[in-house]
Parts: structure tokens; C-alpha cells; sequence
């Protein structure tokens, strides 16, 4: 299971760009394409429920790590730094 780590300046880029989070955690169901960037981050192209594709630009928060019921776990959370549709 994804986690995304959401914080009020990822939130305020997507929703300047008509995009809601929730559109954005439900789009890494059916990711398209995937391309590393130079700086890191990872652009997709991915396909929400209803269709429509969105552009979704994220990068893992190596930061902070989620802790699992059995201890910690190796999963970083997704941190989005903008979605758009195309």
C-alpha cells in the first residue's frame, strides 16, 4: 500500500492545477508511463477512474519513514511536488 505525504504546499500546487489529492493517490492504481528525472523526482502518466489522465510529478520522502505493525518499514511515502492533466 502507498502512502503520500501530504503537506499545505503540495496540497495548494495540486488544487491550483483543478487537481484534488484524493484524484491523485487514486491515479497510482493505473500508472501509464514512467520516466526517472535527472533531478530525481519521477514524472507518470496516470489514468483515474473516470478516464481522464493526469501528469503527476513525485519524489519519495526519504525523511520520514512509516512505521508498520511488526516495527518499521522500508516504505517511504510518496511526496508529490505537482499534478496537472494534460
Amino acid at each position: 500500500m502507498r502512502h503520500f505525504k501530504w503537506i499545505d504546499w503540495n496540497r495548494q500546487k495540486v488544487r491550483d492545477h483543478g487537481v484534488s489529492p484524493e484524484e491523485v493517490e487514486q491515479s497510482f492504481d493505473r500508472i501509464v508511463s514512467t520516466e526517472t528525472r535527472s533531478d530525481g523526482s519521477v514524472r507518470v502518466l496516470n489514468e483515474l477512474p473516470s478516464g481522464k489522465f493526469l501528469w503527476v510529478i513525485w519524489r519519495y520522502d526519504e525523511e520520514e519513514e512509516i512505521p508498520d505493525v511488526f516495527g518499521e518499514s522500508d516504505d517511504h511515502p510518496v511526496f508529490v511536488i505537482t499534478a496537472f492533466f494534460p
